[in-house]
């Protein structure tokens, strides 16, 4: 294969071939933090009962002994904020 140079013509190159380039580098930006680089799936992430913090299945079953243990939260919702309007008054 010859190298790339300025004299070359880009449409003498095949479609085939820059449909698969393309599509390479499109891969390439997926999402990395939900991809591993080996492949796989993407990690689901469930939210602990206790704290409601998201993990991966192998995360959360380490992070939730130790969370129950600690008991720092009883596993409710946290509470709503509610933000007053502002009043228009005509």
């Amino acid at each position: 294969m010859n190298p790339w140079t300025p004299d070359i013509d880009l449409s003498t190159i095949p479609d085939a071939v820059l449909y698969a380039e393309a599509g390479r580098r499109a891969r390439a930006k997926v999402a990395p933090e939900n991809i591993s680089r080996a492949g796989g799936r993407p990690k689901k992430l469930s939210r602990c009962p206790n704290c409601r913090l998201r993990f991966g299945v192998a995360e959360m079953r380490k992070h939730k002994l130790g969370c129950l243990r600690s008991g720092a939260n009883t596993g409710q919702s946290p509470p709503s904020v509610s933000i007053p309007l502002p009043r228009h008054d005509k």
